[in-house]
């Protein structure tokens, strides 16, 4: 699975510039990061971060800046991050149904991995059913062995199981049938979510100078 982030970030005063360090961590390993310029109070240019991630791994989200003014006219800060997982699963044949688990709720799109054996012509459904009330499907009109594989899509919840199977409307040929090599379906799925973010920042302090992400730079000596 990927994990694409874009960073949300607004500014009280419109005209301000000034730039920012966006970052993806897990713990102790510092993922990725890139320097965001901010030019009258907008993100120019691209400033998404692309990273692989692992199941059940923490990730942390964080934006830095040197910059007081930035941080004295910061309003908001999130980041938008988009799931996305490619997958495949083998159905045995015809009329058999094989289940997928959504790793999330999403939006779901399967499409038609299929081989025949001889140039035959026919109907052939690929069916996907969720929940109850929550299926779709597509006929796809073979010539000669060939067709084209759209998809189809299902919004799915967290780990809602969608069974996929292959069908021919009846009167089909059995010629046709029998010339089904192998039936896989292709799997696109992907998700998005809105979530809170870090903001660290210089602080300026004449006292006990610079901190450095909220850290202190003071010690105190018990012995006086």
């Amino acid at each position: 699975m990927w994990i694409v982030t874009n960073p949300l970030v607004t500014f009280s005063g419109r005209q301000l510039s000034g730039q920012l360090v966006f970052s993806v961590k897990k713990q102790h390993e510092l993922l990725s990061k890139k320097t965001l310029t901010i030019t009258t109070g907008l993100i120019s240019a691209d400033s998404s971060l692309v990273i692989p991630v692992d199941k059940e791994e923490r990730y942390y989200i964080e934006y830095h800046t040197g910059d007081s003014l930035l941080r004295a006219q910061l309003s908001g800060s999130s980041v938008e991050v988009t799931f996305e997982r490619e997958d495949s699963i083998t159905i045995s044949s015809l009329n058999q149904q094989q289940s997928w688990q959504s790793p999330a709720a999403g939006t779901a799109w399967f499409y038609p991995i299929v081989t025949f054996s001889s140039p035959e012509s026919g109907d052939l459904v690929l069916e996907a059913t969720g929940d109850p009330g929550n299926s779709t499907d597509m006929t796809y009109p073979v010539t000669s062995g060939s067709f084209v594989a759209d998809s189809i899509s299902l919004n799915t919840d967290s780990l809602e199981d969608v069974k996929l199977k292959y069908t021919t409307p009846p009167g089909t040929s059995q010629d046709f049938k029998n010339s089904l090599l192998t039936t896989d379906v292709g799997i696109y799925f992907i998700s998005k979510d809105t979530l809170s973010s870090a903001f660290n920042h210089l602080i300026e302090d004449n006292l006990f100078g610079s901190g450095y992400r909220h850290w202190g730079q003071f010690a105190y000596n018990g012995n006086r």
